[in-house]
């Protein structure tokens, strides 16, 4: 049985203000916002495998989640501060959720087929400036089947349909000072489902080595993305049916044959594309970034990239007990499609050098390098006069970042 409990309480206080031509002060605003999360996760797992070549499996999970949002805003515009209200930002929503699941492994030579039925029902429920209470039921089959013709060889095909967790700060509106915006919570929205095809095929050798090559397609229902509200303003909601499709390799090289003792590199790189029908303009593009709000922080969720590429070396010298590598990653540009706004967002290339050492005190000390390469991280808003697509371009807008290059002391240890 696992038992998992986890809460998170957090505030955040943000002011905006606007000067006008003379330099003197136009507009002060403040939001301040609270969130409190909460989650609680009990699961069971059973296996029976009394069956010749047969493992039957029976799991059954409940999950808790709950979060509540209050906003409290002002706007000063020379008169005094006045409480302004953001519709759906003081609201607080719950969800009690069971899982269960039968499946049945059996095995005949060369050959592992894994069948099963899960189903996952649930209650949401919404009080505060929204008050809606609904219930989900979903059905969750999956079969796969495996064929290993030899020791570290091994092709693999899985169909399952899967059945999205939904991120509850949808559901909570808020301020976006940055682009003087509000980011619209959705109190109707429901998880997509999905049925995953995928094709698999593995090669191991040496200890650690090994290549992967997925080939996979996604038939999504409800796809969750940004959904018109009016000619300004959407929020996260279903847009309709959608498809995704691409191609992934996974490799883990040993680096010993190159003259790097007890070194190895993890190498994963992604192409995809998409497919849904646009609520704006009505014609096919791609999905937008899974994160489907930029606030303040970067929309850094890599469903729905269409590129991406990662490398993270290691080495472990023994001897001097210190180790040394990096971490790299290169992302296609990201973006958001709104009602009446194009929002794209690139990063360039991150580098994250590191070295640590077990040598002293009984700790583990390790220097971080955060972004050694500092490249801009740049942002393009083309902002319409009416709707994306279907109205002239009224401005683009361009933001370049450049935190530099950070350096982090961790000291780890037990006391």
């Amino acid at each position: 049985g696992i038992l998992i409990f986890v809460t998170d309480d957090s505030d955040e206080l943000s002011t905006q203000r606007i000067l006008d031509d003379s330099g003197s002060q136009a507009l002060f605003r403040t939001s301040d916002t609270s969130t409190d999360a909460t989650e609680a996760i009990a699961r069971l797992e059973f296996d029976w495998t009394r069956f010749e070549n047969h493992q039957l499996q029976l799991n059954a999970e409940f999950a808790f989640n709950a979060l509540e949002g209050a906003l409290f805003q002002t706007v000063d515009e020379g008169d005094g501060p006045v409480v302004e209200t953001v519709p759906g930002a003081n609201t607080r929503v719950e969800e009690d959720r069971f899982d269960i699941l039968l499946a049945d492994t059996w095995r005949r030579g060369h050959i592992e087929l894994n069948v099963g039925l899960g189903a996952e029902a649930s209650q949401l429920t919404q009080t505060g400036d929204a008050e809606l209470e609904r219930d989900f039921f979903f059905v969750k089959p999956h079969a796969v089947v495996s064929y290993s013709p030899e020791a570290g060889r091994q092709t693999r095909f899985r169909l399952a349909r899967e059945v999205s967790q939904l991120d509850f700060n949808d559901f909570v509106s808020s301020t976006v000072f940055q682009d003087d915006d509000l980011a619209l919570g959705n109190p109707n929205l429901k998880p997509e489902t999905t049925w995953v095809a995928d094709l698999s095929h593995e090669r191991r050798f040496d200890d650690i080595g090994v290549v992967t090559l997925r080939f996979y397609h996604h038939w999504i229902d409800d796809v969750e993305d940004l959904l018109p509200l009016s000619v300004d303003f959407e929020a996260p909601g279903n847009i309709g049916d959608g498809r995704r499709w691409g191609v992934e390799l996974e490799t883990t090289l040993p680096l010993t044959r190159l003259g790097l003792p007890s070194a190895r590199i993890d190498l994963k790189t992604r192409w995809q594309d998409s497919r849904v029908t646009d609520p704006v303009t009505g014609e096919d593009r791609e999905l937008s970034v899974d994160s489907a709000r930029i606030q303040t922080r970067v929309p850094y969720d890599d469903v729905d990239v269409k590129f991406i590429a990662q490398a993270d070396f290691r080495q472990d010298l023994q001897r001097s007990r210190v180790s040394w590598g990096f971490s790299a990653v290169s992302r296609a540009e990201r973006r958001l499609y709104k009602v009446n706004e194009l929002d794209s967002y690139d990063e360039g290339m991150i580098v994250n050098p590191f070295i640590e050492t077990t040598r002293w005190l009984g700790l583990k000390i390790q220097l971080r390098i955060i972004d050694l390469l500092a490249e801009n991280k740049t942002r393009e808003r083309i902002i319409y006069s009416g709707q994306r697509g279907l109205s002239p371009v009224e401005r683009i807008e361009f933001t370049d970042i450049n935190r530099g290059t950070q350096f982090e002391l961790v000291l780890i240890g037990s006391f």
